[in-house]
């Protein structure tokens, strides 16, 4: 375990975490999802409407530290990415392995979803190779077999939301980010982007598509083997049916 909580404590952050709910001048509030995921707030108790950029939060001082956190965090074998989003829109993600952005273009005029480009940086973090440009489907065939399946689209689906953090931190294999208040204290951990927490095994007594797919997939897919219709705004897909 890496308490993340504690870890901020420790090098001199004021640290909002659950279960203590009220903390005097908060510097930055730790939300600890599925255990092996984490979410980060700067300055809490200030009001904004906008996530801290990604430049921004690896100011000194951004998170009540005087070093950059990321780099900070990436030292601990417990983190394996941590990402953020720029100014642009543009999406972060940053490993002991280096640097790269993610971007999504405007969506087709025909409705469907746009490409999604991988560029290294300063690194390969999600460990897929080189640089590639591919739809959302196709990003799910080109990294089901790397060591993050499927997390390019992930994590821009992920900084779609208002709400997310402005850092988010996935643990590595074998870790995960609570300790302090866990009792009994977990053997294994779920939350993370790594492929022992992405992949999941399916069987069905039908024929399925001989290619990967998400789990968001099943719902339209048992819908139509009933025969009934799929409801406007399901996530999942039918593609390849």
């Amino acid at each position: 375990h890496l308490d993340l909580a504690t870890w901020f404590r420790t090098h001199g952050a004021a640290t909002l975490a659950h279960p203590v709910l009220w903390t005097r001048d908060p510097e930055v509030a730790v939300m600890v999802a599925g255990n092996a995921q984490a979410a980060l707030y700067a300055a809490p108790g200030s009001a904004r409407t906008t996530r801290l950029p990604w430049q921004a939060a690896r100011l000194p001082g951004a998170f009540g530290i005087d070093d950059d956190v990321v780099t900070l965090l990436l030292e601990e074998p417990a983190v394996a990415l941590i990402a953020g989003e720029a100014a642009d829109g543009t999406v972060h993600v940053a490993s002991r392995g280096g640097e790269a952005a993610l971007h999504q273009r405007p969506t087709d005029i025909d409705g469907q979803p746009s490409p999604i480009d991988y560029q290294p940086i300063t690194g390969d973090p999600l460990q897929l190779g080189h640089a590639r440009s591919l739809s959302p489907a196709e990003w799910l065939g080109a990294s089901i077999d790397s060591p993050f399946p499927d997390a390019v689209v992930n994590l821009i689906d992920q900084f779609r939301s208002p709400r997310t953090g402005d850092l988010v931190i996935a643990a590595s294999e074998g870790w995960d980010f609570r300790e302090a208040w866990e009792r009994p204290a977990h053997k294994s951990g779920h939350g993370s982007l790594i492929a022992a927490h992405m992949l999941t095994p399916l069987w069905s007594n039908r024929p399925l598509p001989d290619r990967a797919f998400r789990t968001v997939d099943v719902f339209p897919r048992l819908l139509n083997q009933l025969g009934v219709p799929v409801p406007d705004g399901v996530d999942g897909m039918m593609e390849g049916a």
